[in-house]
């Protein structure tokens, strides 16, 4: 059975970004009820929602494939936020590629704004030339980003709207500057660098 992820640091840790009540109906309702739906459907036969939603496409049940991916991504939101003392900074390698990558946050924020209705943005290094490179992907429904995510954006109006009513640029910017984990982003980073290295060999 998967095991709902706690929030890893207080309600209230993450103001004035990111408001107690905003945390509290996001992780504890929409989060949770994902979990609960994921497991209902498999009658708790796996422990990670991945599990769940590669099975789900295998056996074309796309009810589970929806809940399941919902369940995966916002795991992966809430682990990649952290209070300001948290929060850390890129790594080395990190700081490169986002150098690297022209206009990172006006890129990462257009195609925020892009998605339509709701949806997911995710950093995440796509195979290119000799090695992978940082690159945006969009998500919608029940689908995972097709390469390692790195960084990963909820932009269904439930992670914002309390807190910036019909501003998910604003969202956007507020979540680049004041709230990413870039120790966890960082270690994203070399897993994905790694996984991208095993599959070349």
């Amino acid at each position: 059975m998967i095991q709902p992820a706690p929030l890893p640091y207080p309600y209230d840790s993450l103001e004035p970004w990111m408001s107690e009540a905003t945390l509290r109906f996001h992780h504890d309702g929409h989060y949770l009820r994902y979990v609960q739906r994921t497991n209902e459907r498999t009658q708790g036969r796996f422990t990670t929602p991945s599990e769940a939603y590669f099975h789900a496409l295998e056996i074309g049940d796309v009810g589970l494939r929806h809940q399941a991916a919902q369940a995966w991504a916002h795991e992966r939101f809430f682990e990649g936020m952290a209070p300001p003392l948290r929060r850390g900074s890129p790594s080395p390698a990190l700081g490169r590629a986002l150098l690297d990558f022209a206009d990172f946050p006006e890129a990462l924020c257009n195609a925020a704004q892009s998605v339509f209705g709701s949806g997911w943005v995710h950093v995440v290094l796509a195979p290119l030339g000799d090695g992978p490179t940082l690159r945006i992907e969009t998500t919608q429904g029940g689908r995972l980003p097709r390469h390692p995510a790195v960084m990963t954006l909820d932009v269904w109006e439930h992670a914002y709207y309390l807190d910036y009513p019909d501003d998910r640029p604003r969202f956007c910017q507020v979540w680049l500057r004041q709230l990413v984990d870039w120790d966890v982003a960082s270690r994203r980073y070399v897993e994905g660098q790694r996984r991208a290295t095993a599959v070349r060999s």
